[in-house]
């Protein structure tokens, strides 16, 4: 199993880099091997193409992927993999978007609110995800809901900046946040 969790690795660096071919690769090798004896990871990998094959703009596949893991990593690894979940989560609200299907948006975007609240996890794709809420309230002219998320927005972007000052930038941002307020 530990090289199951080294191909997993592997391939969601795959993704991150955009080589959709090799992270397919892997995470199909991963598919059929984790069938055999280990049920456990089989969620990951599912999940983790669903997310790869988005790129590709394979939505339907994405979302028949993603749809069809998230429900058992939340119940059985929530607490020990809430990186993988939150993206899953993120593109889901992505794919939600691209099928117009604007309750189930936000009930995507929901859950990394929650994931952000409940234990403190931050990453970049909790970031998108409170953007897409601000763009989401600002289409609908809801200034509460949209400051509400920009004050979360600011919260993880400052842990960010402080976590990866080497790294990051300062994010220029689509919105006049001063205007807003």
């Amino acid at each position: 199993a530990d090289h199951l969790s080294t191909m997993l690795a592997l391939s969601k660096v795959y993704v991150k880099l955009g080589l959709q071919d090799s992270a397919s690769y892997y995470n199909k090798i991963g598919i059929n091997e984790s069938l055999k004896d280990s049920l456990d990871i089989y969620h990951f990998f599912v999940l983790n193409e669903g997310i790869n094959v988005f790129y590709e703009q394979q939505y339907k596949a994405s979302l028949d992927s993603i749809e069809k893991a998230i429900p058992t990593i939340e119940k059985q690894f929530r607490t020990t993999n809430k990186s993988l979940l939150v993206s899953g989560y993120l593109h889901l609200g992505k794919l939600y978007k691209k099928f117009n299907n604007n309750e189930k948006v936000l009930e995507s975007l929901g859950k990394i609110d929650t994931y952000h609240e409940d234990t403190g996890f931050t990453s970049l794709e909790v970031s998108e995800g409170y953007e897409m809420l601000i763009k989401h309230y600002k289409a609908k002219d809801d200034k509460n809901q949209q400051l509400h998320y920009i004050n979360k927005l600011f919260t993880v972007d400052s842990i960010l900046d402080v976590n990866y000052k080497d790294l990051s930038k300062k994010i220029i941002r689509e919105y006049d946040t001063p205007k807003l307020l």
